[in-house]
């Protein structure tokens, strides 16, 4: 699973971290243990 956003922090890490919780609502482990890595690897 690949998405992508565009904000600007920190004005907008409210609405982001609202939206990729929304997005983890919907998905199953496999899919959120991607994102998990992709968040790791991310910083």
């Amino acid at each position: 699973m690949t998405f992508h956003v565009q904000c600007r922090l920190p004005e907008a890490k409210d609405e982001l971290l609202e939206y990729i919780e929304g997005l983890m609502e919907h998905r199953d482990e496999t899919d959120l243990r991607c994102c998990r890595e992709m968040v790791i690897r991310a910083f």
